[in-house]
């Protein structure tokens, strides 16, 4: 209220004494408000501290939701091979997952991930030069994850320009290719961003053709579902790699396909994987090596024949690796020239020796200076076989020059066939004497223009005119030349077979059950440094199917059949058509110093041995070699992995549980018996003492209510609920064998709908089974069915509960979404394997005081927890402890929630607090709200009073003051009046 005075001068009266007793008479009545506010007030701040407690106790229930709590894992590794720690050898950690036992582990080889390096180079920012890369410009291919990414290599790149260039188009494409390039130690380093050779399978499903090949794609998003996006796809050549690979080992790849009615069709029988994305059927088959496709040409060699290289002294000890292009029999003679003087095999004393592998082995000191050449020459001894590798030819010269015809697109097409389109099945380049060429892509075109076939060339120029280009042969013709400017001495006398390797299954030409496979002939030119291949149409009379004696088959047109492809998929391939780029940088290499080979990681586990891609084993990464384990593998070694029941967590939550609860049993048990401080001494107080909200909640019926829950919570028995529940152990045989000697039951609840379940001696799995899924019961309906009325008005039934038999165990499965409780015969579910061990928290270790105890946690029901209890319960039966205790933990749950959420719910259409608590503090602030109106309204009577009082005194101050004046002239005339008369 404003300050307001009467001074009284006049009067001499203390009007606003009297006007502070008037107002403080008038005051009695807010005065007690205002204390049954401040009560209110610290009556909702202990409800305040009742909430927090409550919700420190659900934030305890968090991990005793969890059945993993319960199941928690150790592992104790201890090193077997030696007295080193195990921490070298590898760490793991378990699971839930994890059973209990003892494993072996030996670790074989670590993982490890595929790198290629170039050759070392002066500087990593220094221009590479036409002279290294032999023109201006020239690429490479890296074949990996799907795709075949060409790298363009020009003569002002540098190490630096390439490794950024690889990474910018192997990391854009869609999914990125898991291949990163860098500049190490003045190097090109690509190394596969994966460890392990890695296994992905891509299936793709396909229609069977009227031809003798279908072309496959595999899409590299199957799961797309958007119909206005086309998912990227790639074809098996992408998959397996192109022509003139180096390193990956991508042939490990397997083929299985399977037609719509299940039949299987067994690649290099059936069929054939060609290059480009195509499947050849056998029998229909008019089998040739695609364009870049490698094969083989073996050679059977007469006595005599004689083949003479150039090799290169190597630095390499005293071996040269690969010095003839083929393996050597030990019966050849191989001579070797240099100095001027030839040396053979057949010395008494030879200076070297050939090996298998086509490598020249130096005996004495008396051999070639590092670097320099020498001839070899390999004098056949007859009936030996040598093989040497062709790639079938991907390029047929134009009679025009490229410069005319370089600018423009180009189709192909044959008459009645197929359109083929550059930059998708070929491209067109120059040849060294400037002619345009056709340069088949061995991806693109897996049904090209078959050999000696005539095709017309449309070519649409820049400038919008038309050319065409009749009659252009495909060329026919593979020409072999032996390395280092090597010729055939005489004309090979044997005879050919041809095998077609690398990006196809090897089919060998000379047994092959084809009836019209094309043929071939081998034969030198004129120089003898040339084996010239001609392929060879079949004769059109030999087109008719296999006799019915042999066993190859293909899908009937029109069926559809699934290709299934699995591969290395975090290897990588490099190819370059033959151009020399590879070997320009050194990446064709693949000794020790230039490749390091993808290797996976190799374990002896119990005594087998297993093969993994990762050195991370777990079901992560699909590599998960003991259930619930993951391992980290580190290096070699034996090691035992002892895995057993780790109590720590369950332990640590119940105990932070027992502590929380136990605190707020001691408030509720302290805020109801408390007795308030007498008004004397709340005199004394000051406000905020603590005291003065002693006995404010005495026998507060919330707080009773909430000790009786909780007590009720922590003491009943617990029927648990399920969807599905199985038998702990097999059972065998009848239920007499089990232990059933006298017929019993036991029922089966969902809701209030309740089917008990007799058990006799005689009965099986399978009898009980059929008694929970039949809809009667005896001569009575089974209550576990209901009936339901469909769309049509017809009656069906419903089953709320069916049963199985699985492994020789029960399966009990709700048939509703709503869940199952099973009770009765304690005996009948035991033998069953469906009972449970325990049904109350004190057999677990937690229970309230003894009875009988009147100590102080006794009467504020404490709870208290047994470790050791809990301990041999959670060892003999972790199952049912965790159903235990995550029941109770969500029925605390549930009545956590009904006491301190916040969130509204609709009742009858009005929206109301849920927790009882919240609510409770809410119709305090309510109150509290409406003593605040009541006192702001007082406060504004009261002033108003006080304003009104001052009027009324300061009307009476000024009248006494006239009343005075006047008997003060009173006074004066009659003073005069007395002085005259006297």
């Amino acid at each position: 209220m404003p300050d307001m005075s009467i001074t009284g001068i006049a009067s001499g009266i203390d009007w606003d004494s009297m006007v502070a007793k008037l107002l403080e008479k008038a005051q009695k009545p807010a005065l007690v408000m205002l204390t049954k506010r401040d009560n209110l007030e610290m009556k909702r701040d202990l409800f305040e501290e009742f909430r927090v407690s409550l919700q420190a106790l659900q934030s305890s229930l968090s991990p005793l939701k969890l059945a993993a709590t319960f199941k928690a894992r150790d592992v104790e590794i201890s090193r077997l091979d030696s007295n080193i720690s195990y921490k070298g050898v590898l760490s793991a950690t378990a699971n839930s997952d994890a059973e209990i036992s003892v494993h072996d582990l030996e670790v074989l080889k670590l993982a490890k991930g595929q790198v290629n390096r170039s050759n070392a180079f002066s500087s990593p920012t220094a221009a590479f030069g036409s002279s290294l890369l032999g023109s201006d410009s020239t690429y490479f291919y890296v074949n990996a994850g799907g795709h075949k990414v060409r790298i363009d290599v020009n003569s002002t790149d540098s190490l630096d320009s390439l490794a950024k260039q690889i990474n910018t188009k192997l990391k854009t494409q869609v999914p990125p290719v898991d291949v990163t390039a860098a500049v190490v130690d003045n190097k090109l380093v690509l190394k596969s961003d994966n460890v392990g050779l890695g296994k992905t399978t891509h299936t793709a499903t396909i229609t069977r053709s009227t031809n003798s090949y279908d072309s496959v794609l595999f899409s590299t998003n199957p799961g797309n579902t958007d119909s206005s996006i086309e998912p990227p796809t790639y074809s098996l050549d992408m998959v397996l790699g192109g022509a003139m690979v180096v390193g990956g080992g991508l042939g490990e790849g397997s083929i299985l396909i399977k037609d719509e009615d299940g039949i299987t069709y067994r690649a290099g029988l059936d069929f054939d994987v060609v290059g480009g994305n195509r499947i050849r059927w056998r029998n229909l088959d008019t089998a040739f090596p695609t364009p870049g496709e490698l094969y083989r040409d073996t050679y059977s060699a007469y006595a005599g024949d004689t083949f003479s290289v150039t090799a290169t002294r190597s630095s390499n000890g005293d071996v040269d690796v690969w010095a003839l292009p083929f393996e050597m029999s030990t019966r050849a003679e191989i001579q070797v020239t240099f100095g001027g003087n030839t040396y053979s095999s057949t010395d008494p004393n030879p200076i070297f020796r050939g090996s298998a592998t086509g490598a020249i082995l130096w005996l004495s000191d008396n051999k070639p200076a590092d670097g320099n050449d020498y001839k070899v020459t390999y004098i056949a001894a007859g009936s030996e076989h040598i093989t040497l590798e062709i790639m079938r030819g991907n390029q047929d010269e134009l009679s025009e020059n490229y410069a005319d015809i370089a600018k423009g697109t180009a189709t192909i097409q044959q008459p009645g066939s197929r359109v083929w389109r550059e930059g998708l099945d070929f491209e067109i380049v120059q040849s060294a004497n400037g002619k345009a060429v056709v340069q088949w892509y061995n991806g693109g075109a897996g049904d090209a223009p078959e050999p000696a076939s005539v095709y017309d060339i449309t070519l649409q120029k820049t400038d919008g005119t038309t050319t065409t280009l009749n009659g252009v042969t495909r060329n026919d013709k593979d020409v072999v030349r032996l390395p280092g400017n090597g010729t055939f001495d005489s004309v090979p006398h044997g005879t050919h077979s041809s095998i077609i390797g690398h990006n196809a299954i090897p089919f060998d030409y000379s047994t092959s059950p084809v009836m019209n496979a094309w043929s071939f002939n081998a034969e030198l030119d004129s120089s003898k440094q040339n084996l010239v291949i001609t392929w060879t149409a079949p004769d059109p009379a030999s087109t008719s199917l296999p006799t019915p004696g042999i066993p190859i088959k293909s899908p009937a047109y029109g069926k559809t059949y699934t290709v299934e492809y699995t591969y290395n998929a975090s290897v990588f391939t490099l190819s370059d058509d033959g151009n020399g780029a590879l070997a320009a940088l050194g990446l064709d290499q693949t000794d020790e110093e230039h490749y390091t080979a993808a290797q996976n990681a190799e374990v002896i586990l119990n005594g087998e041995k297993v093969t993994i891609s990762s050195n991370r084993l777990s079901a992560a990464n699909n590599s998960e070699l003991i259930k619930g384990l993951t391992i980290d593998l580190k290096g070699l070694g034996h090691v035992s992995l002892d895995i057993s029941q780790d109590a720590e967590p369950a332990v640590t939550a119940i105990q932070q549980l027992t502590t929380v609860y136990n605190d707020i049993m001691q408030w509720i048990n302290t805020r109801m018996t408390e007795q308030a401080v007498d008004d004397t001494k709340k005199a004394t107080l000051d406000s905020d003492d603590f005291r003065m909200k002693w006995g404010l909640l005495k026998g507060n019926s919330l707080l009773r209510n909430s000790k009786s829950t909780l007590r009720r919570l922590t003491s009943q028995i617990y029927s648990t609920a399920f969807t599905q529940r199985s038998s702990r152990q097999a059972v065998y045989g009848t239920m007499e064998n089990n232990g059933i000697l006298n017929a019993g039951s036991f029922t089966i609840a969902v809701r209030d709908r309740v089917g008990t379940i007799t058990v006799n001696p005689g009965d099986t799995l399978e009898t009980i089974a059929a008694k929970i899924n039949s809809p009667t019961l005896g001569e009575l309906d089974n209550p576990l069915f209901v009936i339901a009325v469909d769309s049509k008005g017809q009656e069906y039934s419903t089953p709320l509960v069916t049963a199985t038999v699985e492994n020789n165990t029960l399966v009990i499965k709700a048939g509703t979404d709503q869940p199952v409780t099973l009770g009765g015969s304690n005996v009948v579910l035991s033998s069953l394997g469906l009972n449970y061990e325990y049904s109350s928290l004190s057999q677990i270790g937690i229970k309230l005081p003894s009875r009988g105890t009147v100590t102080t946690d006794a009467l504020a029901g404490s709870l208290e927890f047994d470790t050791s209890a809990f301990m041999a319960a959670l060892e003999k039966n972790p199952d049912d402890v965790s159903m235990l205790v995550t029941n109770f933990a969500g029925q605390m749950q549930t009545y956590m929630d009904n006491m301190i959420r916040s969130s509204q719910k609709e009742v009858s259409g009005i929206a109301i607090t849920q927790g009882a608590v919240v609510q409770e503090m809410n119709a305090l602030k309510a109150e509290m709200d409406s003593i605040d109106k009541y006192l702001a309204d007082f406060e504004k009577k009261l002033q108003t009073k006080q304003e009104n009082l001052y009027k009324q005194f300061s009307a009476a101050e000024v009248g006494l003051s006239k009343l005075m004046q006047q008997a003060s002239w009173l006074a004066n005339v009659t003073s005069q009046l007395q002085q005259s008369a006297g």
